[in-house]
């Protein structure tokens, strides 16, 4: 690893430190292990920059998290000796991560690898136990948590799917463990009362 990004892993690591459980550093980690899979496989450069937004990309944790952590990450990245143009390209790969506070669209390579990457860990064991995180960081019961659960992985097949066929591979590889928590909590009739209203046939991502 570049001795840059090293530095960015060290700052990234105290920033997460009070971060809420479900995108904790753990999550920023396994996003940079998903992103570099993504490049090695669709023969793109692991660059400092896509390094670098995958462990900041949700080192704000409230308020405009996106463009926040998209500020700071660009600060990271000039503070620890990146160039104009890697800061930048960084940031912006934050900044396009987030499909909640963020502009919705990914307009480079480094956003879409950013992007996928992130995505990819909502499935599968890691997505089930950060969607019962977030149920718990909400109040809210398991049965709502299995439905927000299974709603934000329609909105991102319906209306941003995945970009690389990669990443669709990870997904249906693990899209197997999050359809057997949802059925156990929700039963096999309203699981498929659920995606149903939402449109879909199966769970994936697009």
């Amino acid at each position: 690893m570049d001795g840059r990004v090293e530095k960015v892993k060290a700052r990234a690591r105290e920033l997460y430190a009070g971060a809420r459980a479900s995108h904790d550093f753990g999550h920023a980690l396994r996003v940079l292990e998903n992103a570099r899979q993504i490049c090695e496989a669709e023969g793109i450069v692991f660059s400092v920059s896509i390094q670098t937004a995958c462990l900041l990309h949700d080192a704000v944790h409230e308020g405009k998290a996106a463009s926040e952590s998209a500020k700071l990450a660009e600060k990271v990245c000039r503070e620890s000796g990146f160039g104009g143009q890697e800061a930048t390209k960084a940031a912006r790969a934050v900044l396009e991560h987030s499909r909640s506070s963020g502009p919705g669209k990914q307009t480079c390579i480094e956003s879409r690898v950013v992007y996928d990457a992130d995505k990819v860990d909502g499935a599968g064991r890691e997505g089930v136990e950060r969607a019962i995180l977030v149920g718990k960081e909400n109040g809210w019961s398991e049965q709502q948590t299995a439905e927000w659960y299974i709603a934000r992985l329609a909105d991102v097949a319906k209306n941003a799917p995945l970009h690389f066929d990669f990443s669709r591979k990870l997904v249906r590889n693990r899209i197997k463990e999050t359809e057997e928590f949802c059925r156990q909590v929700l039963g096999d009739k309203r699981f498929e009362e659920v995606i149903t209203a939402h449109g879909l046939k199966e769970l994936g991502m697009g």
